[in-house]
């Protein structure tokens, strides 16, 4: 028979994740928590990791639980173009968290898919999670070169599920598979779908199941309830700390005039760790390519933002090393807030959201260029101002919810009054201070506080220790004292007898007295005294 499930046997749900931008999956770790608890996995392999979210999730609760379980993460960490495309920083930064803590039993190992698959032994995993591109045929093709690996207690887990554009296939298949398998779904967080593929699940398992399907609603309000206490359903943003600060990166897009823009067709670079400074990048160009139109964004961060430097750099055999530019600094589209020039920084603007771009047309450039072949881009960017930590990414977002929603300008719009948004900046400052300075407070008196909460617990448990005797005098005096109410009560009620007696006594010598007995008594005891004295003599 299936026990019972209970949510409340499941406290491993409400452990602190640690999370990394993107957050696409971090509304699921409560989830992904329960399902180590509720399968103890032999062997959990995770097909596309990115930043790591989902997998360390796993991983901690691993070693939370001390379950008997190998893990492995399967990626190339080059991104795609359902995801995202990432810098090699992403592997790097994901390695140096997860090696000190998981490698012991967990491996990231870098691979496709495809060619990882023969590493391991038929019917071996008990938990896959696929989370690779999100079309209906690369997740087919996914699920169905797994499969045979999958053991008899055998679940599995695909994210994006409630997701139908761009191309998106994993709810397409989700559907084929539930008519074959037992399937739940989750929705927040672009959709998680549960998979129960083996016939032998652990019986832990096959209660959630029952529980969920009999009422969905139910389980996944729940989850969604965890979920908002770590992601702010509203901003997509960390609310609980932990969040490791951002990689700030610089893309540059481009396209010709019948292509939209795409990830496939962008150029990155990023900023040294920990550095946001002043930066001047060198944009190689592929080969051939001459784009009608590119578009900067300096980060996908708030912040503030100056341009120093725009141009085309092409070969020119008559410039002294060859190389000749062309400037492209001409009116363009702005996605945030212009701001006065200042400086070398022909271009400044601020943003309170997390997508800041400006795009320009290279139609100019090109009939300076002419048939001479280009080959690179030349941005100068000044990060004035970049807010890396999710909380004052809060602050900002709450500050500037307005500008997030603004359309794309025509053209550069006029300048705002610097006066009225630095005002914010600086209320935004003063903000930043009073988080900073209360971090700081928090880290300073940390041991204080828990040596005052020791303290405190000690003297609860004296005080408690010490009601316990008393209580057990006080019971103990009661008793006796109960005891001592009983006699009490009982010379009480002798009393009122000897006093009731005493009373009928008197009544009846009042009644004697009345009536002459006493005194007729009296002169007979004394005749009779008398006649026994004669009768003395006479002898």
């Amino acid at each position: 028979m299936t026990p019972t499930f209970r949510m409340d046997r499941h406290p491993v749900v409400f452990l602190r994740p640690h999370l990394s931008h993107p957050y696409a999956w971090v509304g699921h770790i409560p989830f992904a928590y329960l399902l180590i608890d509720l399968l103890r996995p032999r062997q959990l392999v995770e097909l596309g990791t990115d930043s790591g979210n989902s997998y360390l999730a796993f991983c901690q609760a691993v070693e939370h639980l001390g379950a008997p379980t190998r893990c492995t993460a399967i990626d190339c960490w080059q991104g795609d173009e359902h995801a995202r495309f990432y810098g090699e920083h992403v592997y790097s930064t994901l390695r140096a968290y997860h090696d000190p803590r998981y490698s012991r039993f967990s491996t990231l190992l870098r691979s496709y898919f495809a060619d990882a698959v023969g590493t391991f032994e038929d019917g071996s995993i008990d938990l896959l999670h696929i989370d690779g591109l999100h079309t209906y045929e690369a997740v087919r093709e996914d699920f169905e070169t797994w499969l045979p690996k999958l053991s008899d207690r055998a679940v599995v887990i695909f994210h994006d599920c409630n997701v139908q554009g761009r191309d998106f296939g994993v709810w397409k298949l989700i559907e084929e598979l539930s008519a074959r398998y037992r399937t739940f779904e989750f929705r927040h967080s672009n959709g998680l779908a549960v998979v129960e593929v083996g016939s032998q699940v652990p019986e832990a398992f096959r209660a959630f199941m029952d529980t969920a399907l009999a009422d969905p609603d139910a389980m996944r309000r729940y989850f969604e309830g965890i979920a908002a206490t770590i992601l702010d359903p509203a901003t997509n943003l960390p609310v609980a700390s932990g969040a490791q600060p951002r990689q700030v990166d610089c893309r540059v897009y481009y396209r010709t005039g019948e292509e939209g823009y795409d990830e496939r067709r962008s150029l990155l670079l990023h900023l040294p760790e920990g550095s946001v400074r002043t930066m001047d990048f060198r944009f190689v160009l592929p080969d051939g390519v001459r784009p009608d139109f590119i578009r900067i964004d300096p980060t996908d961060l708030p912040g503030v933002f100056g341009l120093f430097r725009l141009a085309l750099e092409f070969e020119d055999p008559q410039a002294p090393d060859g190389v000749g530019f062309v400037d492209i600094r001409k009116s363009g589209h702005l996605n945030a807030e212009n701001l006065h020039p200042v400086g070398e920084r022909w271009l400044r603007f601020a943003s309170f959201h997390d997508d800041p771009w400006v795009e320009f047309s290279l139609a100019e450039a090109w009939q300076v260029v002419g048939d001479r072949p280009a080959t690179a881009l030349r941005v100068g960017v000044d990060y004035e101002t970049v807010l890396l930590d999710p909380t004052l990414q809060h602050i900002a977002y709450e500050h500037g919810l307005a500008l997030a929603q603004r359309a794309m300008a025509p053209q550069l719009p006029p300048p705002v009054d610097e006066e009225r948004l630095f005002d914010n900046l600086s209320q935004l400052g003063e903000r930043t201070q009073v988080v900073e300075q209360g971090v700081q407070d928090l880290g300073s008196t940390a041991s204080h506080h828990a040596a005052e909460l020791e303290a405190m617990r000690a003297l609860v448990s004296g005080q408690l220790d010490l009601i316990r005797s008393q209580g057990d005098a006080v019971l103990e005096n009661k008793s006796m004292l109960a005891h001592q109410q009983g006699m009490l009560e009982q010379q009480r009620l002798m009393l009122e007898q000897q006093r009731i007696l005493l009373d009928q006594q008197h009544n009846m010598l009042t009644v004697l007295t009345r009536a002459g007995f006493i005194r007729r008594l009296k002169r007979l005891v004394g005749i009779e005294s008398r006649t026994k004295e004669d009768q003395g003599r006479s002898r």
